[in-house]
């Protein structure tokens, strides 16, 4: 289930201009599709907090 492997996440923090602000990156060690869709949850919610 999820193609167990290598997994990792990142996201770019952008100003209402499209400027980049700010990226970020790091390792899950080893994981499958679903730890990175709740870390990529995550990341949705930082953003919609950082938009404020």
């Amino acid at each position: 289930m999820g193609a167990p492997g290598p997994s990792g996440f990142g996201g770019v923090f952008g100003n209402c201009r499209g400027f980049v602000r700010g990226r970020f990156a790091g390792s899950l060690s080893s994981g499958d599709a679903h730890v990175a869709e709740i870390v990529d949850e995550g990341n949705q919610v930082a953003d919609q907090l950082a938009a404020f």
